[in-house]
């Protein structure tokens, strides 16, 4: 097994603005399909709204973490 080196975790951040689009496609796909047939179906759509901008501010809070760690050096 190779040893995690922190030029690989910076290479893993660079990720093309192309691949950004993508992941966020999917990711609003998702939550439309959870609105239509699951769970999210159940609950008025401002609750679901709600749920989803909290997931999205934990996400971004989470990113900016990582992306500090990183731009720091890495490693835990």
């Amino acid at each position: 097994m190779t040893q995690w080196e922190p030029e690989t975790a910076h290479r893993l951040l660079a990720v093309p603005v192309w691949e950004r689009c993508i992941m966020l496609f999917l990711v609003v796909a998702l939550f439309l399909f959870g609105v239509l047939m699951g769970t999210a179906g159940h609950v008025p759509v401002p609750v679901t709204v709600v749920a989803g901008v909290a997931i999205v501010a934990w996400l971004v809070v989470f990113f900016a973490r990582e992306r500090r760690k990183a731009a720091k050096g890495g490693g835990r």
